[in-house]
């Protein structure tokens, strides 16, 4: 809002009266601003020689400094959402991992039994993609329900955006199913008289 200095009364002081008590300048340019700012200071100067002119910046360098704790902000958020997206995968990946791994025993059964190779990927694999169907039915609703918190730290996207969701989700999907196939495959090698033996 514009308030001209000499209207100015005790009564328009207030919070953060010293933001507005100075009095600012906006100068459009042809070419770079700053080379005039010897120009406008004695400009200024004789007009009133008690009020000098300081703080000179470009509209970009204002604007810079307005938004450095929202991008600092939106930084942080990105870099703590990457390392849970790292977590989220290190964690799935060893709880597929081990769940197959537990299931060796099982393999070899299968495959002692007649069983082939490609059955029991396809049995694995089914129980892998069943169970991180669930994580990702109960990861999306959580997510759904707790980004209105950050919406209004989002830029460019909105808080339910469909290509962030669906790219985290098939980045989880495909580490798990590497975290199937690694021990898997290991599982279906063995013979099936050492894989009964695994305790």
């Amino acid at each position: 809002m514009y308030v001209s200095h000499v209207q100015q009364t005790p009564r328009w002081m207030g919070p953060q009266w010293n933001d507005r008590a100075g009095m600012s300048f906006v100068m459009r340019t042809s070419g770079d601003p700053m080379k005039l700012v010897e120009t406008v200071k004695r400009a200024v100067a004789e007009v009133d020689l008690v009020r000098p002119a300081t703080n000179f910046r470009a509209v970009e360098q204002y604007l810079s400094q307005q938004t450095q704790y929202l991008r600092l902000y939106i930084l942080l958020l990105g870099i703590f959402g990457g390392i849970a997206a790292v977590l989220a995968a290190i964690g799935i990946y060893g709880i597929m991992a081990y769940s197959v791994a537990e299931r060796t025993r099982e393999i070899g059964i299968r495959m002692a039994l007649g069983a082939a190779r490609g059955d029991v990927l396809k049995m694995v694999m089914r129980h892998a993609l069943v169970l991180v169907g669930m994580g990702l039915v109960i990861g999306l609703a959580g997510a759904f329900a707790l980004t209105r918190l950050i919406k209004s730290g989002l830029y460019g996207v909105t808080a339910t955006d469909p290509a962030t969701y669906a790219g985290i989700s098939a980045l989880l999907v495909v580490v798990a199913v590497i975290a199937c196939l690694v021990p898997t495959m290991r599982a279906v090698q063995v013979d099936p008289t050492i894989a009964l033996r695994h305790e």
